[in-house]
């Protein structure tokens, strides 16, 4: 299994961006977040989840050194469980890097993605097996043409 060394990183930039072959810093906007946390997953297998250690505005951030290869990742956010204002954190979901430049494939709705139980409570089934998740591949492998 990896090990991988977590510092505050950089919030300049949104998603997975590898700054060497095995270093990446994660970055997510959150304004209403307390905390996220980054998982990665071998398969549809959670191996790692790791707190980003850092906020900088509404952008939470961290730096991973480690190795990742074969490893595709998601985000767990918890914050606020306020529907009437529109807040529904939940981190039993995996949610996908809005900046994804891959995914792990097709995405097929299942059950445990529902947020919210047919009594409007919050719904605790982890949703990680069958959510997509954002593939790691190594600095200059995406063809932005």
């Amino acid at each position: 299994m990896s090990v991988f060394q977590l510092s505050p990183g950089s919030h300049h930039q949104l998603g997975a961006q590898f700054v060497a072959e095995d270093t990446c810093n994660f970055a997510v906007y959150s304004e209403h977040a307390t905390a996220v946390d980054l998982c990665f997953f071998q398969g549809t297998e959670e191996t790692h989840r790791l707190r980003l250690p850092a906020r900088t505005g509404h952008i939470w951030h961290g730096k991973v050194t480690g190795d990742f290869s074969g490893l595709s990742y998601g985000f767990r956010v918890h914050g606020p469980w306020q529907p009437e204002k529109g807040h529904l954190f939940n981190p039993d979901k995996l949610l996908l890097d809005p900046y994804a430049t891959e995914i792990d494939g097709p995405t097929l709705f299942h059950e445990s993605m529902v947020t919210v139980d047919e009594d409007g409570n919050r719904e605790s089934t982890d949703s990680a097996p069958h959510a997509p998740r954002g593939v790691l591949r190594g600095p200059d492998s995406f063809d932005w043409q």
